[in-house]
């Protein structure tokens, strides 16, 4: 319930009665009570129909306010509605009173309430780290009561932090949102900026410096669901920070792009499913934790790039589409298995599932032959060492600089089947086109035989010939 204060316009008032009668026909279990228009003669129809004589003629000031507030909030139990704003990363939600203790529920998006928290009584406020990008609505009633306040929404903003204990300038190479939409920027020194652009290649389209070192929020409100683009323009720009573990991907969503800062979190069921038209999604050399199971890869995505922070699980479980440019998860703790996987994309240039050195705790493992090497116009790089591969990707080799598979489970007759591959594509015009590192030896890699030691030589003579040096390691 709403109470009635000092300085309402008339259709304010209006606006704020008939909503509490709305709530007192559910709490009265009666059927809803008629609408008080303007028109009417408000006195009458208030006393016939809500109870006889609660305002008197004549009645003003704090008398009248009393009698309206008598009629709402004492019969709902004293539940007056909170109070709720936004503060830096959560509702920061006011009770008028909370004698008895308070039970809080929240709604996200209009799904089923969940208890959020018991309050205990005599504590008048609660800051309620809730999701972010959302509509939350909010209503509460007293511990081991029966009787609900009405219900407050709030639509959330994405609120992160910039580290300016060294000034550097905060910098976003695509900030879009979809046309007809506004999003506003709080850089939380007291400017701001509103984006109402979709698709500007602008470069950085978004770039603000602060004037004095601190550590500063920035608030993104407004259509935030509507946002098509947060690219930052290169690592560590603006150093950014943050808990995304509450975080819900705008629908829209095209392009997210936040690499190298230090952002953390602890779970992101907010983020599946990822956005049908995202076509971009790069997450990677954070502080990020949380599983992928049974996550739809949408088919328009390009680029996969979750490499580098803490993710569980098994992000390729329900396959991946064949529009990937590049597809990284080194530096993880997956656990999938990569046998049956089937990736035929005609433009992927980077794979990279396991890097040497890099500390990765990811289990990959199984047959990547289900991967085919496209024919591209520039360099490929492949790197998938330290897992527990059995087979080998093949097809074009004209472009591939770097194919490292250091310490994997591919055996001798494995190892050789690759060499003879390898040597057999580079005949008569199919030539070399750039220097290649063939890493295929360390621990668990079969030692080649006298055939795979030709085919070796022979690959190398061939790079030697079009004046590249091709480096194979196996071994020995």
């Amino acid at each position: 319930m709403k109470r009635v204060t000092e300085g309402l316009t008339p259709t304010e008032f209006l606006a704020i009665i008939n909503e509490d009668f709305i709530e007192l026909a559910t709490i009265r279990s009666v059927e809803a009570y008629p609408t008080i228009e303007a028109t009417d003669n408000f006195i009458d129809v208030f006393n016939s129909n809500y109870g006889s004589n609660i305002i008197v003629i004549g009645d003003g000031g704090t008398i009248f306010k009393n009698n309206i507030d008598a009629s709402f909030i004492d019969e709902a139990g004293g539940l007056v509605d909170p109070v709720i704003t936004w503060v830096e990363d959560y509702a920061n939600i006011v009770f008028e009173s909370n004698t008895d203790g308070i039970e809080l529920y929240s709604s996200k998006n209009e799904e089923e309430y969940i208890l959020v928290t018991t309050i205990d009584a005599g504590t008048l406020y609660y800051h309620d780290t809730t999701w972010q990008n959302a509509s939350m609505r909010y209503k509460y009633k007293k511990d081991g009561g029966s009787v609900y306040s009405g219900v407050v929404t709030i639509a959330t903003p994405i609120v992160f932090r910039t580290d300016q204990s060294t000034l550097n300038t905060v910098e976003f190479g695509y900030f879009w949102v979809k046309d007809t939409y506004t999003v506003n920027i709080d850089f939380g020194d007291g400017a701001n900026q509103d984006i109402t652009l979709d698709n500007n290649y602008a470069t950085p389209n978004v770039s603000h410096d602060y004037d004095s070192e601190d550590q500063y929020w920035i608030t993104i409100s407004g259509d935030t669901d509507k946002i098509t683009a947060l690219f930052n323009t290169n690592a560590n720009i603006g150093n950014l920070y943050g808990d995304l573990t509450k975080w819900i991907l705008p629908t829209e969503l095209t392009i997210w792009h936040l690499y190298e800062h230090d952002f953390s979190g602890t779970d992101i069921t907010g983020w599946f499913p990822l956005p049908v038209n995202l076509t971009v999604f790069m997450v990677e050399h954070n502080q990020m934790i949380g599983e992928w199971d049974a996550v739809t890869i949408p088919a328009a995505l390009r680029i996969m790039e979750i490499g580098f922070n803490g993710f569980t699980g098994d992000p390729i479980s329900e396959g991946v589409p064949n529009t990937l440019q590049h597809l990284r998860m080194g530096g993880n703790e997956f656990d999938a298995d990569f046998t049956g996987l089937t990736l035929e994309s005609t433009i992927l240039s980077d794979l990279n599932l396991g890097i040497e050195n890099a500390n990765d705790d990811n289990n990959l493992y199984g047959d990547l032959s289900g991967i085919i090497i496209p024919a591209m116009t520039d360099v490929i790089t492949i790197r998938c060492a330290d897992c527990g591969f059995t087979n080998f990707p093949l097809g074009s080799f004209r472009w591939v600089s770097v194919y490292n598979f250091k310490n994997n489970s591919c055996d001798a007759d494995e190892i050789d089947l690759l060499l003879a591959a390898i040597d057999i594509y580079f005949t008569g015009e199919v030539v070399p086109l750039t220097d290649c590192a063939y890493t295929l030896n360390g621990t668990g890699m079969g030692i080649p035989s006298g055939t795979g030691l030709t085919s070796k030589t022979s690959i190398e003579g061939k790079y030697t010939a079009e004046e590249f040096t091709a480096t194979i390691l196996v071994n020995s």
